[in-house]
């Protein structure tokens, strides 16, 4: 098979998955997308940028959606939950009368509730402008993206440098770059790489490496 006949594969697969997730939980709502892999939000499976795109003749921009190739190595049912995540960000922006200027808020309450009705947990932080996905061990998303398996192919490529998802794999790379640091004398803790030697202001006690970052 030609290297583009392989190229044009994959992009297919995923404008299918994105063709039937949009009828599944959007009603067919949603623009088209153009889809891109990159590497350019090194910690996260995908991300969303509307109006990136425009093709020729057009009047208005096309949404990207891209997918983070290093994290294609996951369990299908999480690549379609990234997926699936980056279209509630699609069927936000879509839906809003007045555009947002900037990513501030950009894991909203609108699309937290987006995420529930397409039987996804989506978990955010204090700002809202990190989100992730988590799948409910009810079952049903990994029914619906069964039921996409059953009828369509899925992707099959991904990074070589693909990003292990093994817990303990996980937690022993963030070890090796970051460590915990805690003041014996009143236990306030720091963060920074193995080996430091600082002290604690207010005690004049030197920190000591107490554990592995895992947050």
């Amino acid at each position: 098979m030609e290297h583009n006949a392989r190229d044009t594969r994959e992009y297919k697969a995923l404008q299918t998955a994105y063709a039937f997730f949009n009828k599944k939980f959007f009603k067919g709502a949603l623009p088209e997308v153009f889809f891109l892999f990159d590497y350019h939000v090194k910690r996260a499976g995908g991300f969303f940028a509307p109006e990136k795109m425009i093709y020729d003749k057009d009047t208005e921009a096309t949404h990207v959606v891209c997918l983070n190739p290093d994290y294609l190595y996951r369990d299908v049912v999480e690549v379609f939950g990234t997926l699936v995540h980056e279209m509630c960000h699609v069927a936000e922006y879509h839906n809003k009368e007045k555009k947002p200027s900037s990513t501030r808020n950009y894991h909203s309450k609108v699309w937290q509730d987006l995420m529930t009705s397409c039987y996804l947990i989506g978990e955010v932080n204090k700002t809202r402008t990190s989100g992730s996905t988590v799948i409910p061990e009810d079952g049903k998303f990994k029914a619906v993206v069964e039921e996409y398996l059953c009828s369509y192919e899925w992707l099959t490529v991904r990074s070589s440098d693909a990003i292990k998802t093994d817990p303990a794999k996980v937690k022993k790379a963030k070890a090796k770059n970051k460590v915990k640091y805690t003041c014996p004398s009143c236990g306030s803790n720091v963060w920074g790489k193995p080996a430091l030697s600082i002290l604690c202001s207010p005690c004049g006690e030197a920190y000591v490496c107490a554990e592995s970052e895992d947050n």
